[in-house]
């Protein structure tokens, strides 16, 4: 049925409908889980649809963790969405890059079981640089 969909439905007509469902989800985040930031000319908007649109860190089983461990936490959308998907949880957001960490921080700040960490995680003790660009 959907690539029946896809076959006869405009481009310009699913990236309107794409772009209306992806609008209405970003507003009832900003209302549900306030602070929510999404920063201009960065990734946080794809980020925003693969978590929030695309429902991508949905499991097809119910599990309730206890801990969880978000390495790379990038602005903390996905520590967002683990910490209202499971409350009971304790969440440790780990995110290396400054500008990323600092919206973590502000994307988290009223989520009391969250602990940030402007850290990286690696597979030994290292030094590590992070390149931009």
């Amino acid at each position: 049925m959907r690539s029946i969909l896809k076959k006869i439905t405009p481009n310009w007509l699913i990236r309107l409908w794409f772009r209306s469902i992806s609008a209405f989800t970003y507003l009832f985040c900003k209302l549900k889980y306030h602070p929510f930031y999404i920063r201009k000319a960065t990734t946080d908007v794809n980020v925003f649809r693969c978590i929030f649109v695309n429902k991508e860190f949905e499991l097809p089983v119910k599990v309730n963790p206890k801990f969880i461990i978000d390495a790379g936490a990038y602005s903390g959308l996905s520590t967002i969405y683990f910490a209202h998907k499971y409350p009971d949880a304790k969440v440790v957001a780990i995110e290396p890059e400054r500008s990323n960490y600092n919206t973590l921080i502000k994307n988290t700040e009223k989520l009391t079981q969250v602990s940030r960490l402007n850290a990286g995680l690696w597979s030994k003790d290292a030094f590590l640089k992070i390149k931009q660009g």
